[in-house]
């Protein structure tokens, strides 16, 4: 499902318009929404009270729409315009129908809208939808109407509330909250979804969402390009699996953390991986957290490693996963690691080390080590690749400062080329072992 910004639903219905639609057919196609909504959530029309709380601009057009069907339909209507509305012609059909039309700045008192509310059965709100652009102050008509109706909805009896495409104090961007804003039983959107209705805490705020189409062009829906996760989503766009596929067939997950502290947290990633999809996941924790959580996943396996005095994982560790780095499709370091001296370590030494250290023929010449005077596990703990090149990133210089971190992309096209040169380096023959340098002469 598509998910839009106020800016990009005008542009939709600008794209509407420019298809052959008018504006006054997008505001038929909604009001018309709103009425029958809120016809299915009375169940009957026959002597019921309806109040409109009508805005000034489009979104209280919708409402004026949706009080005429109404009105025609057999519902009792009062439309109440807190700051009356900017288009008079609009306001024509609703004169035609003798329909009860208060206009708030002739209610000082606001004594016409205590009236309305007082016993009504349904209340729709037609303020402002996503043309909110500011909070609203506490003493304007606007703010003073939905004070008066929350006051309604908290009685003994209170009507039920539909808002019109957002309720009213709702960011349609960031999700904003207003003070003011009135929780409704349902939301009639337009189009498509708002950005806000998915973020906190306007998605506690909205009740029952109905999406309604308005005649949005399709082409133009599809030119969005943010998506909303949903469970149909997935099923549609997820590759079917094989039927003689196992666990090899969907990759491998290392995760690396735990500590005697946040004992749990690599049994919540490890479960989290498997329920992403991966076929295999190993977890790489000190010996006993991954007794303390084995139980609790027992599809996970297991690399116990020794632990340090305060229960976590010590430098060492990175060393001695070197090997086991190249068995797996992705690793996830960090779940419950701590922050420690010998965590910090842990981090540091993992990332002297190459990312993913290409296999070769040559990979079973011994390797040696090249001094590293700041690095935390010491002069002899930094490997080499037994090229007759260093892997770029392997350099004491690297071991000081693993990478820049000015931007992310910069990073990745960083890491990109050491993976490109390493390959490049290791596929050459081995130094026969009369012409490798010693490690004196290194």
């Amino acid at each position: 499902m598509k998910l839009v910004t106020a800016a990009q639903m005008r542009e939709l219905e600008q794209a509407a318009v420019a298809a052959g639609s008018s504006e006054a057919q997008l505001m038929e196609e909604a009001g018309l929404a709103v009425a029958q909504e809120a016809w299915m959530l009375l169940g009957t029309l026959e002597g019921r009270r309806i109040v409109v709380l009508a805005g000034p601009g489009n979104n209280g057009g919708d409402g004026l729409v949706a009080a005429r069907h109404l009105f025609d339909w057999g519902a009792g209507i009062t439309v109440y315009m807190p700051k009356g509305h900017r288009r008079e012609d609009r306001l024509e059909e609703i004169r035609k129908r003798e329909i009860v039309l208060v206009d708030g700045r002739e209610d000082a008192d606001q004594v016409a809208l205590d009236a309305a509310l007082m016993g009504c059965d349904l209340v729709v709100d037609a303020l402002l939808g996503i043309g909110q652009a500011r909070p609203l102050d506490p003493g304007e008509p606007m703010a003073v109407a939905l004070d008066k109706l929350a006051a309604a909805r908290s009685g003994y009896q209170p009507p039920k509330l539909v808002a019109v495409d957002l309720p009213t104090g709702v960011n349609a961007d960031s999700g904003a909250v207003d003070a003011h804003t009135v929780e409704p039983d349902m939301t009639v959107t337009f189009g498509l979804p708002k950005v806000g209705m998915y973020q906190a805490p306007a998605s506690a705020v909205l009740g029952k969402v109905q999406v309604i189409d308005i005649g949005i062009p399709r082409a133009a829906q599809e030119a969005v390009k943010l998506e909303l996760l949903t469970s149909r989503w997935v099923r549609l766009n997820l590759p079917k699996r094989p039927e003689d596929a196992n666990k090899g067939t969907f990759g491998k997950v290392l995760v690396v953390g735990g500590s005697r502290r946040y004992a749990g947290a690599v049994q919540l990633a490890a479960v989290s991986a498997y329920r992403s999809g991966a076929g295999l996941v190993t977890v790489a924790a000190p010996e006993r957290v991954a007794g303390l959580v084995a139980g609790a996943a027992p599809e996970v396996t297991w690399l116990p490693q020794p632990e340090t005095p305060s229960g976590g994982l010590p430098g060492e560790t990175a060393i001695a996963l070197r090997d086991e780095w190249l068995q797996f499709s992705a690793a996830v370091v960090g779940p419950g690691l701590g922050d420690d001296a010998e965590i910090r370590a842990f981090i540091w030494a993992r990332h002297c080390l190459t990312f993913r250290t290409p296999r070769t023929a040559s990979s079973s010449t011994p390797m040696r080590s090249t001094p590293s005077p700041r690095c935390p596990m010491g002069r002899d703990a930094y490997p080499r690749t037994p090229s007759s090149r260093p892997i770029p990133g392997n350099s004491p210089a690297s071991c000081r400062r693993p990478w820049p971190m000015s931007s992310r992309a910069g990073w990745r096209s960083r890491v990109r080329r050491r993976r490109s040169t390493a390959a490049q380096s290791c596929s050459r023959e081995p130094i026969p072992s009369s012409r490798r340098p010693t490690a004196a002469r290194a």
